[in-house]
């Protein structure tokens, strides 16, 4: 599903955060009281009954679609029929059935001329809202094709931009807003603009509090973001800052909140090793490895290892740091039929696997270095899990002629101690 709020740290793409705006609802919550004002009917006493107002064909669909729940590809493109049908005969509302049906279809990716369907809206639309919000989806939907074309995308969302500007103030205007002022900032990060992109996203950042009044997980999500531009704009101190509220206001209880706030946790870490402060970002790697409820999720694999390699950079810690290796290595055995098994796709099972198998080999190279540890336990351990992530009887075979190799260094080690 798409979404206007554009690219976080490394969370999983789905994505997103809690309490991003779902567009759809709100743009049919938009039309549906508009349209309902026409089909109320009076219930005053009146000797001469008034007859009911006949709702005309795109009244109709907009009473229709906005009592849905679900609505698939199919019945979005009979209802952009009507819309079009009544484009051509210029019928009131037009538009924004037409806004309406092309905004879901677009989030849900249905197979249709939604661009040419917004073309339509910011060429003919009377209403600015309506205006702004095409130009936004046309910007949104462009990225891919548009690549090499950011100028482009920075022109529609700035259109959309000019459009809400003649709008006025109303709630459905300063959400698309907030979803304009995104977009543009992302995309002149891509551009290398980066302090640019860092002022345009503070102002998102600012119209997203005046709706919901801050510290909401969209409030977040965006602190996110901005904490990404401020890093790429050369500002690591900032971005640790805006981390840190984040982490502190996150209240993670769905998996994909908990998997959102641990790579937040990570990426404040290694943020933190920018600044004069590399030691700043351990406490919420600590809080999180400590916390049972957070071993739901693949992504506490990482945490443990980034604060074992954290730990790893504090003089006199190195055993420590070993320690923290070999259960990150045992909770992966543990849990990783379990974490690969809930995931909803085969494409997410293999890139969950191939996760964990990256943070098992990198615990194994550190534990290979048996004067890190000196310990045969911990070195038998790593080369087990190397045989059993490493199935190529060639590399197999290198591997039990390197941890012999390794046994006999350690003994020698062990021996001069």
């Amino acid at each position: 599903m798409r979404s206007f709020f554009g690219s976080m740290w490394s969370v999983p793409v789905t994505a997103l955060a809690a309490g991003v705006v779902c567009w759809a609802t709100l743009t049919v919550a938009y039309g549906a009281g508009r349209w309902s004002a026409y089909s109320q009917i009076e219930t005053r006493a009146d000797p001469q009954p008034r007859p009911v107002p006949t709702l005309s064909p795109i009244q109709q669909e907009m009473e229709a679609i906005s009592g849905m729940s679900e609505m698939g590809c199919e019945r979005l493109l009979q209802a952009a029929e009507v819309a079009l049908k009544g484009y051509e005969g210029r019928r009131l509302g037009w538009d924004r059935l037409l806004s309406q049906v092309a905004s879901h279809a677009s989030m849900i990716g249905c197979e249709a001329d939604m661009i040419g369907w917004f073309t339509t809206l910011t060429r003919d639309s009377e209403d600015p809202s309506t205006r702004a919000l095409a130009y936004l989806w046309m910007g949104v939907l462009g990225e891919g094709a548009l690549k090499d074309d950011r100028e482009e995308l920075l022109r529609r969302y700035d259109a959309a931009l000019a459009a809400l500007d003649e709008a006025g103030d109303r709630g459905k205007v300063s959400e698309i807003r907030v979803g304009a002022l995104n977009r543009k900032a992302n995309t002149l990060s891509r551009l290398g603009r980066f302090d640019e992109a860092v002022a345009v996203h503070a102002r998102a950042m600012e119209a997203a509090r005046a709706i919901t009044g801050g510290n909401t997980g969209r409030d977040l999500g965006l602190m996110i973001n901005q904490a990404r531009l401020a890093s790429q704009a050369g500002n690591p101190k900032a971005a640790c800052d805006l981390l840190d509220h984040v982490i502190l206001y996150s209240t993670p209880t769905t998996r994909r909140e908990i998997d959102w706030h641990l790579s937040t946790v990570v990426s404040r870490y290694k943020t933190g090793q920018r600044t004069d402060d590399p030691h700043g970002g351990i406490p919420a790697l600590e809080a999180a490895w400590a916390n049972p409820a957070f071993r739901v999720t693949h992504e506490i694999a990482r945490v443990g290892y980034e604060l074992a390699q954290a730990r790893g950079r504090i003089p006199g810690m190195s055993r420590s740091e070993c320690d923290l290796l070999v259960e990150v290595i045992e909770l992966i055995n543990d849990r990783r039929a379990e974490w690969v098994s809930e995931a909803e796709t085969a494409h997410w099972r293999k890139r969950i696997n191939d996760a964990l198998n990256s943070v098992q080999i990198s615990c194994v190279s550190h534990l290979q270095s048996v004067t890190l540890h000196g310990s045969r336990e911990y070195l038998d351990l790593a080369y087990r899990t190397l045989l059993d992530l490493r199935p190529d009887p060639t590399e197999q075979e290198m591997f039990v002629r390197q941890w012999a190799s390794d046994v006999r260094q350690l003994e020698e080690y062990l021996s001069t101690r």
